[in-house]
């Protein structure tokens, strides 16, 4: 999957991620996903689902 970098800046070069497990929260689903950032560094970190795309979907160009 890519992960946006963040709500506010959704047009930046989305991150690769892996999706762990989910969770459904008051104000909707999050993921919680293991991303690659560009410096090289694995982060995991509770997304809201929104920030999700498909792996075969619009990836980086």
């Amino acid at each position: 999957m890519w992960v946006a970098p963040s709500a506010r800046q959704v047009d930046l070069r989305p991150y690769p991620g892996l999706l762990v497990t989910w969770q459904r929260r008051d104000d909707g689903w999050w993921a919680y996903v293991v991303m690659l950032l560009p410096t090289g560094a694995l982060v995991a970190n509770w997304v809201p689902a929104s920030l999700l795309r498909p792996a075969r979907g619009p990836g980086p160009s």
